[in-house]
C-alpha cells in the first residue's frame, strides 16, 4: 500500500502555504522513506509571455528555482537528496502538476493550501481528481508533527486501504500513534422502533449494533495485531453533514492526521467519500489530509 515511496511530486507556488508544507514534508520524510522528490513550479502564461523572449524565461526560471532550492534546504533538510530536481514550467498550475505527477509515475503527490484562499480549494479537488496516485494536502496552519490518525471508514475497499495505509505508517514510524477508525451514520427514524423502549434504549441498541458489526467487519479484513489498539468510534450524523461529523471529531480529539479514501460507498454506506473527500479538504485549516488511492 504504502510501505515505500517511490518518487514524490511537490508543488509549490511561493506563498505562504508552502513554509508549513515544507516543514511537515521534512518532519514526515525523515520518519518516512522518500527515494525521490520533484519540487515543481508553475508560471502562469499571461504572467510570462507579453511578447519576452525565450531567454527572459530562462533567467526567471534559475531565478525561481534559486529561491526553491532555499526553501527547501532551510524547511527540508536533511531530506533533500542529490536525486531531487527543481523544475519550473509555465502553462495551467493543474495540468503541469499533473503532466509531472504522469511523467514521473510518482506514488505520492504533495501540496500545501492557504486557508486564507478560497480559490485554492478548486486546485486541490482537480488535482485528487485528476491523479491517480496518492495526495497529501497539508494547510498552512498544520504544525510539523503526527500522534494521532483518524481514518473515516464506510465499509468500502477504499476505506479498508485507507486503515491498512494508517496501520502501515505507524509501523513505519515506530512510535506510539493512536489510529482512531470513525464510522459516521444516520439512525433510522426512531419513530418506526416502538418496541416497548424508550427513545434513548432503542437509540443505545442500535448504536451497540451497529459497533459490533464495526468489529466483526474489521476481524474480517483485519488480523489481530493489526487491529490491537485501534480506537473504534461511532459518530451519530444529525444536523450537519458527514464531513462536519469529520472534522468536529478531529477538533475535538486533537487529531493531526487524516487518511481518507478518495472514493467510498455509495448511501448503502451512508458515508459518499467522493463528495466528503473534497468536503474534508475544503475545510480542514489545521490537519494534514492523505488522500489513499
Amino acid at each position: 500500500m504504502f510501505s515505500k515511496i517511490k518518487h514524490a511530486v511537490v508543488g509549490l507556488d511561493l506563498g505562504k502555504s508552502d513554509k508549513p508544507m515544507l516543514k511537515f514534508l521534512g518532519f514526515f520524510g525523515t520518519k518516512f522513506p522518500i527515494e525521490n522528490v520533484s519540487y515543481v513550479h508553475v508560471v502562469p502564461s499571461f504572467e510570462l509571455y507579453s511578447g519576452e523572449k525565450m531567454e527572459d524565461f530562462i533567467l526567471l526560471s534559475k531565478d525561481i528555482v534559486q529561491k526553491m532550492d532555499k526553501m527547501v534546504k532551510e524547511h527540508v533538510a536533511p531530506r533533500l537528496s542529490p536525486k531531487d530536481e527543481f523544475i519550473v514550467t509555465e502553462g495551467n498550475p493543474l495540468d503541469e502538476l499533473v503532466t509531472v505527477v504522469e511523467k514521473n509515475e510518482a506514488d505520492l503527490v504533495v501540496t500545501g493550501k492557504s486557508t486564507s484562499d478560497t480559490s485554492h480549494g478548486i486546485l486541490l479537488k482537480n488535482l485528487v481528481r485528476k491523479t491517480e496516485c496518492n495526495a497529501l494536502i497539508v494547510p498552512d496552519k498544520t504544525t510539523a508533527q503526527l500522534t494521532h490518525i483518524l481514518v473515516p471508514f464506510d465499509f468500502s475497499q477504499n476505506s479498508i486501504k485507507s486503515l491498512k495505509t494508517a496501520l502501515e505508517l505507524r509501523s513505519t514510524m515506530g512510535e506510539e500513534i493512536k489510529i482512531t477508525v470513525l464510522n459516521v451514520y444516520e439512525l433510522p427514524s426512531i419513530q418506526t422502533y416502538r418496541i416497548g423502549k424508550t427513545e434513548e434504549q432503542l437509540k443505545q441498541f442500535l448504536l451497540e449494533d451497529r459497533k459490533g458489526a464495526f468489529q466483526n467487519f474489521l476481524q474480517t479484513y483485519f488480523t489481530e495485531e493489526e487491529r490491537k489498539g485501534l480506537n473504534i468510534e461511532i459518530a451519530e450524523l444529525k444536523r450537519f453533514s458527514v464531513a462536519d461529523a469529520i472534522m468536529k471529531y478531529a477538533r475535538k480529539h486533537k487529531v493531526d492526521f487524516i487518511v481518507q479514501g478518495a472514493k467510498g460507498h455509495s448511501k448503502v454506506g451512508l458515508l459518499l467519500l467522493g463528495s466528503v473527500t473534497e468536503s474534508v479538504l475544503n475545510q480542514t485549516e489545521k490537519v494534514p489530509v492523505l488522500v489513499v488511492r
